[in-house]
């Protein structure tokens, strides 16, 4: 067995007993590449997880689900090359909890073909709004030079801004539209600390409209404990 597959494999085998509720729509996916970090490694290049698009609800348990799949490939690492829009903060930080859980590296970034057939080479990409959570769970997280990192206020469509706001406009008429307590401030700030990121990072966020975005700088990012420059 693989050293992902030692890592993993017990803790795999508990979160998909764990039942998380699909949502309609799933737009990240997953996939494994090979990176190109040696000229004649074949069949044997190391093979990092691509996860591309929109974080929803059912992010986690299908990240879970894909790493059951892939668990016995030998040259599998535990490396995500994160590169979303944002999407749902709940989604976003049960992913990162999943990736915290499984020792999981975290690296803003794409991958695109190397030149050499079937291999591939990172390149910039980036990692905005609810994205910034998942990003977190990384137990060790790389924001390269080139890539972006953008945060600002939470939204919920249909709804209106918060769950780090205070006022919730109603999305109808009738009772007041309950926020889940897993989209609270106060469990949003206990994320973060638990994933040993600075809560200057929030305070920023919530000074951020969500119509904009703050892009977070490289001095930010080492401050924040949010990231480093290199792997």
């Amino acid at each position: 067995m693989n050293m992902l597959s030692r890592s993993l494999v017990g803790g795999i085998g508990a979160l998909l007993t764990m039942g998380w509720a699909a949502s309609p729509a799933l737009a990240m996916h997953f996939d494994l590449v090979p990176l190109a970090l040696a000229k004649s490694c074949g069949q044997s290049c190391p093979k990092v997880i691509t996860a591309e698009g929109e974080i929803d609800g059912d992010a986690a348990s299908q990240f879970v689900r894909f790493l059951a799949s892939h668990i016995h490939d030998r040259t599998l690492r535990s490396v995500v090359l994160l590169n979303s829009p944002g999407g749902s903060v709940e989604g976003s930080i049960k992913l990162g909890l999943v990736m915290r859980r499984l020792r999981m590296a975290t690296i803003i970034a794409r991958a695109e073909p190397a030149g050499r057939q079937g291999t591939y080479q990172l390149v910039s990409g980036r990692c905005y709004s609810a994205c910034v959570y998942a990003f977190m769970g990384g137990s060790k997280r790389v924001l390269p030079r080139g890539s972006i990192a953008g945060i600002h206020r939470a939204y919920i469509p249909g709804v209106g801004p918060d769950p780090v706001g205070h006022h919730i406009p109603r999305s109808r008429p009738g009772p007041r539209t309950s926020i889940n307590p897993d989209l609270s401030a106060v469990a949003i700030a206990r994320y973060s600390r638990l994933m040993g990121i600075s809560l200057n990072l929030l305070r920023t966020a919530e000074r951020t409209g969500p119509s904009s975005i703050h892009i977070v700088t490289r001095r930010e990012a080492r401050a924040w404990h949010l990231a480093v420059g290199k792997f």
